[in-house]
């Protein structure tokens, strides 16, 4: 899964560096690639969200309580 990620945020960089580089786009073809760029922006944040979603979930046998989240006396 990381390395999906990885692969999208260099691809994200690589498009960004390209805008910088070619500076006379066709209105047109600025929208595009500001296209690309947001929609591989918003792809890699549902990436990391589901990274961080497995990184947080519980597994078995783990009893720890959060940070954070007082325990409750017993």
């Amino acid at each position: 899964m990381h390395d999906v990620l990885a692969h999208r945020l260099s691809l994200l960089s690589m498009h960004a560096g390209a805008l910088e580089y070619n500076r006379d786009m066709l209105p047109e073809q600025l929208a595009d690639a500001l296209g690309v760029i947001r929609s591989s922006a918003n792809q890699a944040l549902e990436d990391l969200q589901d990274v961080l979603r497995v990184l947080r979930a519980p597994t078995i046998g783990d009893h720890t309580e959060p940070a954070g989240r007082p325990r409750c006396p017993r």
